[in-house]
C-alpha cells in the first residue's frame, strides 16, 4: 500500500515538473508529431496550423509524389513575430510555409527540385489557384530579374493585382530549381 502512495506522488510530480518546464529556446527542441519544434508549447497550435496547410498545399502533394514523405521536418521563429515550417525532401530538395501575422505575410517556396520551365508555370499557376486564389496573379506579364551573382540562376516573376502578390520560378539554364509565391497584404 505504501509503495502505490509512494508511485501516485512520484508520479503526480513528475506530472507537475513537465507541465512547469520550461519552452524550448534557441537551441532548444522538441519533436512534435515528427516535426523538430523550437517554437515551444506556446506556439504549437501554430505551427499545427501551418504544417497543415502546407501538407494540404500543391507544393507539398508534388513533393511528396516526386520525392516521398518528407526526410526532415522543422519549425521555428526566423523572427519574433514570423513562423516557418521547413521540409527537407531527400538530399537537396525543400519546402517551406512562413508566416508573419504582424506583416500580414503568407509564403511558400520549393527550393531544388529540378523542372522543366512549363512544369514549374504549371506548378505555380495550379498552387496559387488552390492556396493564394485571391492574389488575381497576372499571368501574361512577368519580368525577368537578373541572374543572380552566385549561382547564375535568374527569377522570373509574376504579380498579382491584390495584396502584393507574388509568384517566383528560379531558373538556372533552362531548367527551373525553385518555385515561391506569397503575399503581404
Amino acid at each position: 500500500m505504501r509503495s502505490s502512495k509512494a508511485l501516485i506522488v512520484a508520479g503526480t510530480l513528475l506530472g507537475v515538473a513537465a507541465a512547469w518546464a520550461p519552452a524550448p529556446t534557441r537551441g532548444q527542441s522538441a519533436v512534435i508529431d515528427g516535426c523538430r519544434d523550437e517554437v515551444g508549447p506556446g506556439g504549437r497550435d501554430d505551427v499545427r496550423a501551418l504544417r497543415q496547410a502546407l501538407e494540404r498545399g500543391v507544393l507539398y502533394e508534388t513533393m511528396v509524389r516526386r520525392a516521398g514523405a518528407p526526410t526532415g521536418c522543422r519549425a521555428y521563429r526566423p523572427a519574433e513575430t514570423a513562423l516557418e515550417v521547413a521540409y527537407a525532401f531527400g538530399a537537396s530538395a525543400s519546402l517551406a510555409g512562413r508566416i508573419d501575422p504582424v506583416l500580414e505575410l503568407s509564403q511558400q517556396s520549393l527550393r531544388g527540385a529540378a523542372m522543366p520551365r512549363a512544369e514549374a508555370e504549371a506548378l505555380l499557376k495550379a498552387a496559387v489557384a488552390r492556396d493564394a486564389a485571391g492574389c488575381s496573379m497576372v499571368w501574361d506579364q512577368s519580368a525577368r530579374e537578373a541572374a543572380s551573382a552566385s549561382g547564375g540562376t535568374a527569377d522570373l516573376v509574376f504579380r498579382g493585382t491584390a495584396c502584393n502578390c507574388q509568384g517566383r520560378i528560379t531558373l538556372r539554364d533552362a531548367a527551373a530549381i525553385g518555385v515561391a509565391f506569397g503575399s503581404a497584404c
